[in-house]
Protein backbone atom coordinates (compact mmCIF):
# COMPACT_ATOMS: atom_id res chain seq x y z
CA UNK A 1 0.00 0.00 0.00
CA UNK A 2 1.35 3.41 -0.96
CA UNK A 3 1.86 5.66 2.06
CA UNK A 4 0.23 9.08 1.92
CA UNK A 5 2.60 12.08 2.10
CA UNK A 6 2.66 14.27 5.18
CA UNK A 7 0.36 17.29 5.04
CA UNK A 8 1.12 20.32 7.18
CA UNK A 9 -1.65 22.05 9.11
CA UNK A 10 -1.26 25.81 9.40
CA UNK A 11 -4.50 27.37 10.60
CA UNK A 12 -7.04 26.85 13.37
CA UNK A 13 -9.65 26.25 10.65
CA UNK A 14 -7.58 23.40 9.19
CA UNK A 15 -7.19 21.91 12.67
CA UNK A 16 -10.94 22.00 13.23
CA UNK A 17 -11.70 20.52 9.81
CA UNK A 18 -9.33 17.59 10.40
CA UNK A 19 -10.58 16.68 13.87
CA UNK A 20 -14.20 16.92 12.70
CA UNK A 21 -13.53 14.71 9.68
CA UNK A 22 -12.13 12.05 12.03
CA UNK A 23 -15.08 12.31 14.41
CA UNK A 24 -12.91 13.81 17.19
CA UNK A 25 -11.16 10.40 17.22
CA UNK A 26 -14.15 8.87 19.03
CA UNK A 27 -13.67 5.14 19.78
CA UNK A 28 -9.95 5.52 19.20
CA UNK A 29 -6.76 4.72 21.08
CA UNK A 30 -3.23 6.08 21.18
CA UNK A 31 -1.34 3.08 19.83
CA UNK A 32 2.22 4.47 19.69
CA UNK A 33 4.25 7.52 20.62
CA UNK A 34 7.71 8.13 19.14
CA UNK A 35 9.87 10.94 20.53
CA UNK A 36 13.31 12.03 19.33
CA UNK A 37 15.44 14.76 20.91
CA UNK A 38 18.44 16.38 19.27
CA UNK A 39 20.77 15.39 22.11
CA UNK A 40 23.42 12.73 21.45
CA UNK A 41 26.99 11.83 22.40
CA UNK A 42 29.32 11.14 19.46
CA UNK A 43 32.12 8.58 19.10
CA UNK A 44 34.66 11.21 20.17
CA UNK A 45 32.46 11.91 23.26
CA UNK A 46 31.52 15.38 22.02
CA UNK A 47 27.87 16.25 22.56
CA UNK A 48 25.28 17.61 20.14
CA UNK A 49 22.20 19.38 21.42
CA UNK A 50 19.93 22.32 20.76
CA UNK A 51 16.74 21.60 22.72
CA UNK A 52 14.69 20.56 19.68
CA UNK A 53 12.13 17.78 20.05
CA UNK A 54 9.93 15.93 17.56
CA UNK A 55 7.16 13.39 18.15
CA UNK A 56 4.82 11.12 16.19
CA UNK A 57 1.48 9.94 17.58
CA UNK A 58 -0.15 6.90 15.96
CA UNK A 59 -3.88 6.79 16.65
CA UNK A 60 -6.17 3.89 15.71
CA UNK A 61 -9.97 4.09 15.67
CA UNK A 62 -12.99 1.84 15.16
CA UNK A 63 -14.20 3.65 12.05
CA UNK A 64 -13.20 2.91 8.45
CA UNK A 65 -13.75 6.40 7.08
CA UNK A 66 -11.84 8.49 6.32
CA UNK A 67 -9.20 6.10 7.73
CA UNK A 68 -9.03 3.78 10.75
CA UNK A 69 -5.49 5.03 11.52
CA UNK A 70 -4.01 8.52 11.53
CA UNK A 71 -0.51 9.77 12.32
CA UNK A 72 0.19 13.19 13.79
CA UNK A 73 3.77 14.49 13.61
CA UNK A 74 4.68 17.37 15.93
CA UNK A 75 7.81 19.43 15.28
CA UNK A 76 9.25 21.90 17.77
CA UNK A 77 7.54 20.20 20.70
CA UNK A 78 7.12 22.55 23.64
CA UNK A 79 5.65 20.05 26.08
CA UNK A 80 4.53 16.43 26.13
CA UNK A 81 2.47 15.27 29.11
CA UNK A 82 1.94 11.53 29.42
CA UNK A 83 -0.40 9.91 31.94
CA UNK A 84 -0.77 6.13 32.00
CA UNK A 85 -4.24 4.61 32.51
CA UNK A 86 -5.40 3.28 35.84
CA UNK A 87 -5.32 -0.52 36.03
CA UNK A 88 -9.11 -0.60 35.97
CA UNK A 89 -9.36 1.96 33.17
CA UNK A 90 -8.65 1.80 29.44
CA UNK A 91 -6.85 3.92 26.84
CA UNK A 92 -10.07 4.48 24.95
CA UNK A 93 -10.45 7.96 23.46
CA UNK A 94 -14.05 9.10 23.74
CA UNK A 95 -13.25 12.49 22.26
CA UNK A 96 -9.94 14.23 21.54
CA UNK A 97 -8.99 17.89 21.66
CA UNK A 98 -7.09 19.39 18.73
CA UNK A 99 -6.64 23.15 18.58
CA UNK A 100 -4.36 26.08 17.79
CA UNK A 101 -3.94 28.61 20.59
CA UNK A 102 -1.62 31.65 20.48
CA UNK A 103 0.41 30.19 17.63
CA UNK A 104 0.90 26.73 19.20
CA UNK A 105 -0.80 23.47 18.24
CA UNK A 106 -2.32 21.35 21.02
CA UNK A 107 -3.59 17.77 21.00
CA UNK A 108 -5.06 15.91 23.99
CA UNK A 109 -6.83 12.58 24.42
CA UNK A 110 -9.65 14.24 26.36
CA UNK A 111 -12.31 16.41 24.73
CA UNK A 112 -12.69 18.51 27.88
CA UNK A 113 -8.97 19.31 28.11
CA UNK A 114 -7.82 22.89 28.59
CA UNK A 115 -4.28 24.32 28.93
CA UNK A 116 -2.99 23.66 32.43
CA UNK A 117 -4.78 20.31 32.82
CA UNK A 118 -2.18 17.56 33.35
CA UNK A 119 -4.62 14.73 34.08
CA UNK A 120 -4.49 13.37 30.53
CA UNK A 121 -2.09 12.85 27.63
CA UNK A 122 -1.40 16.08 25.76
CA UNK A 123 1.22 17.67 23.55
CA UNK A 124 1.97 21.17 22.27
CA UNK A 125 4.26 22.13 19.38
CA UNK A 126 5.18 24.84 16.90
CA UNK A 127 4.19 22.80 13.83
CA UNK A 128 2.05 19.77 13.08
CA UNK A 129 1.64 17.39 10.13
CA UNK A 130 -0.76 14.50 9.51
CA UNK A 131 -1.38 11.57 7.21
CA UNK A 132 -3.72 8.59 6.99
CA UNK A 133 -2.10 5.18 7.70
CA UNK A 134 -4.78 2.47 7.22
CA UNK A 135 -1.94 -0.05 6.73
CA UNK A 136 -1.03 0.28 10.43
CA UNK A 137 -4.21 -1.19 11.90
CA UNK A 138 -3.79 -3.90 14.56
CA UNK A 139 -0.92 -4.84 16.88
CA UNK A 140 1.79 -2.96 15.02
CA UNK A 141 5.11 -2.19 16.70
CA UNK A 142 7.47 0.14 14.86
CA UNK A 143 9.83 1.22 17.63
CA UNK A 144 12.89 -0.07 15.77
CA UNK A 145 11.84 0.77 12.22
CA UNK A 146 14.23 3.02 10.32
CA UNK A 147 11.43 4.81 8.47
CA UNK A 148 9.98 6.08 11.74
CA UNK A 149 13.34 7.39 12.90
CA UNK A 150 13.85 9.06 9.52
CA UNK A 151 10.51 10.83 9.83
CA UNK A 152 11.57 12.23 13.18
CA UNK A 153 15.15 13.06 12.21
CA UNK A 154 16.26 16.53 13.25
CA UNK A 155 19.27 18.53 12.05
CA UNK A 156 22.29 17.47 14.09
CA UNK A 157 23.85 20.27 16.10
CA UNK A 158 27.47 19.84 17.15
CA UNK A 159 28.87 22.23 19.76
CA UNK A 160 32.57 22.66 20.42
CA UNK A 161 33.65 24.88 23.29
CA UNK A 162 35.69 27.75 21.83
CA UNK A 163 38.08 27.76 24.81
CA UNK A 164 39.02 24.14 24.03
CA UNK A 165 39.86 24.75 20.37
CA UNK A 166 43.49 25.14 19.32
CA UNK A 167 45.05 28.58 19.68
CA UNK A 168 45.73 28.59 15.92
CA UNK A 169 42.08 27.92 15.02
CA UNK A 170 40.92 30.33 12.31
CA UNK A 171 37.47 31.89 12.61
CA UNK A 172 36.01 33.05 9.32
CA UNK A 173 33.06 35.16 8.29
CA UNK A 174 29.99 32.89 8.41
CA UNK A 175 31.09 30.85 11.42
CA UNK A 176 28.20 30.37 13.86
CA UNK A 177 28.33 30.36 17.65
CA UNK A 178 26.09 29.62 20.62
CA UNK A 179 26.14 31.09 24.13
CA UNK A 180 24.44 28.84 26.69
CA UNK A 181 22.53 30.38 29.55
CA UNK A 182 24.27 29.77 32.88
CA UNK A 183 21.49 31.56 34.75
CA UNK A 184 23.59 34.66 35.38
CA UNK A 185 24.02 36.79 32.28
CA UNK A 186 21.03 35.85 30.12
CA UNK A 187 17.31 36.13 30.79
CA UNK A 188 15.96 32.95 32.40
CA UNK A 189 13.58 32.38 29.46
CA UNK A 190 16.44 32.31 26.94
CA UNK A 191 18.24 28.92 27.07
CA UNK A 192 20.82 30.12 24.54
CA UNK A 193 21.61 32.72 21.87
CA UNK A 194 23.04 31.94 18.42
CA UNK A 195 25.33 34.31 16.54
CA UNK A 196 26.98 34.50 13.13
CA UNK A 197 30.32 36.17 12.48
CA UNK A 198 29.88 38.91 9.87
CA UNK A 199 32.20 41.20 7.94
CA UNK A 200 30.54 44.56 7.12
CA UNK A 201 31.63 45.98 3.76
CA UNK A 202 32.42 49.35 5.34
CA UNK A 203 34.68 47.90 8.05
CA UNK A 204 38.13 46.56 7.10
CA UNK A 205 39.62 46.05 10.56
CA UNK A 206 36.80 44.41 12.51
CA UNK A 207 34.14 41.74 12.31
CA UNK A 208 30.86 41.72 14.21
CA UNK A 209 28.45 39.14 15.63
CA UNK A 210 24.76 39.20 14.71
CA UNK A 211 22.12 37.31 16.69
CA UNK A 212 20.40 34.65 14.54
CA UNK A 213 18.46 32.82 17.28
CA UNK A 214 15.20 31.49 15.81
CA UNK A 215 12.00 32.94 17.27
CA UNK A 216 13.98 35.15 19.64
CA UNK A 217 13.30 38.78 20.52
CA UNK A 218 17.05 39.31 20.07
CA UNK A 219 17.20 38.01 16.48
CA UNK A 220 18.93 40.53 14.21
CA UNK A 221 20.59 42.39 17.08
CA UNK A 222 24.32 43.10 16.82
CA UNK A 223 26.56 42.00 19.69
CA UNK A 224 27.99 45.21 21.11
CA UNK A 225 31.71 44.47 20.69
CA UNK A 226 33.90 44.76 17.59
CA UNK A 227 36.29 41.86 17.00
CA UNK A 228 39.68 42.70 15.52
CA UNK A 229 40.67 41.04 12.25
CA UNK A 230 44.10 39.41 12.19
CA UNK A 231 46.10 41.14 9.44
CA UNK A 232 49.29 39.13 9.98
CA UNK A 233 48.41 36.98 6.96
CA UNK A 234 46.50 37.66 3.77
CA UNK A 235 43.49 35.86 5.24
CA UNK A 236 40.55 37.77 6.69
CA UNK A 237 40.18 35.86 9.95
CA UNK A 238 39.59 36.35 13.67
CA UNK A 239 41.77 34.65 16.26
CA UNK A 240 40.60 32.69 19.25
CA UNK A 241 42.13 35.25 21.60
CA UNK A 242 40.21 38.16 20.07
CA UNK A 243 36.97 36.20 19.98
CA UNK A 244 37.14 35.21 23.65
CA UNK A 245 38.10 38.74 24.60
CA UNK A 246 34.91 40.02 22.97
CA UNK A 247 32.71 37.72 25.06
CA UNK A 248 34.44 38.37 28.36
CA UNK A 249 32.67 36.62 31.25
CA UNK A 250 30.42 34.72 28.81
CA UNK A 251 33.43 33.02 27.20
CA UNK A 252 33.15 29.90 29.36
CA UNK A 253 29.71 29.20 27.85
CA UNK A 254 30.74 30.10 24.29
CA UNK A 255 30.58 27.33 21.62
CA UNK A 256 31.31 26.96 17.93
CA UNK A 257 28.10 25.70 16.30
CA UNK A 258 28.15 23.19 13.44
CA UNK A 259 24.98 21.86 11.76
CA UNK A 260 25.31 18.45 10.12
Amino acid sequence: MEISPWKEISTAEEVQALIESYGYLHDGCLREVHIVTNESVQEDLSMTFDGELAAILLIQRQWREPSPVIELRFVGVRRFNFVGPDKDDSNLIYEATFSKIDGLFYWADDGAWEPGDDTCVWISADRVFWRARPDLIGQVNRLAEEDVMQELKLPQIKLRKVKDLGDDFEFWRGHKFRILNDGKNLHKDDPYFDYILTSPSWEKDYMMLVNITEKSHKAGAVYGVKISIDHSTRKSIVTKTELLKAFGQDAKNFYLLDVE
